[in-house]
């Protein structure tokens, strides 16, 4: 009886350690992530007037979320754009403090994943000799044929690319300048 009940505590710990992996293991190979941390991928809107817009993320196939954390500034800033959120969901937003009654999601990092539909890449632009490149989050290098010349003055900035890398971007925005 005794080893029945150790087995069944051993199977529940590792079924719980699967769920939170699952969970933090979606496609977002460019937001570092930790098994505790939630992500969400939709399209970024905006709700209401200034001083009060809030920002808000639509996933593809589930209910939208209002989105607090450090990097509402930066997401503001970005206009609407797809959008992969790392952070966590944090609790049901009370109806007096959101119209909407929408959940909430804080945001602790953010990579964009498309600009009107079309692909991008998001990275810091760096310099070796003649040439840039865009660097990832997690390290990956890709060199950009087409920077456009109002970026080549901006390295050290992160930005993102729409399109293809070997022609001229389609789109392409500043999300945070150079350090």
């Amino acid at each position: 009886m005794r080893n029945t009940h150790l087995l069944f505590l051993v199977v529940i710990v590792a079924v719980a350690g699967c769920q939170s992996a699952a969970r933090a293991s979606v496609d977002d190979r460019e937001v570092p992530v930790q098994s505790t941390v939630d992500t969400v991928r939709g399209t970024i809107s905006f709700v209401g007037s200034e001083p009060g817009i809030e920002v808000v993320i639509t996933p593809a196939k589930s209910e939208p979320y209002a989105v607090i954390g450090g990097q509402v500034a930066r997401l503001k800033a970005l206009g609407k754009v797809e959008v992969m959120l790392a952070g966590r969901v944090t609790r049901l937003r009370s109806m007096t403090a959101s119209p909407m009654g929408l959940k909430v999601f804080e945001a602790d990092k953010f990579v964009v994943r498309a600009a009107d539909g079309v692909p991008v890449y998001d990275g810091v632009i760096a310099r070796e000799g003649d040439k840039f490149l865009l660097i990832s989050a997690s390290g990956r290098r890709w060199p950009v044929d087409h920077l456009p010349p109002t970026l080549r003055t901006l390295v050290g900035a992160r930005v993102f690319l729409a399109g293809p890398l070997d022609k001229d971007p389609v789109s392409y925005g500043v999300i945070s300048e150079p350090r």
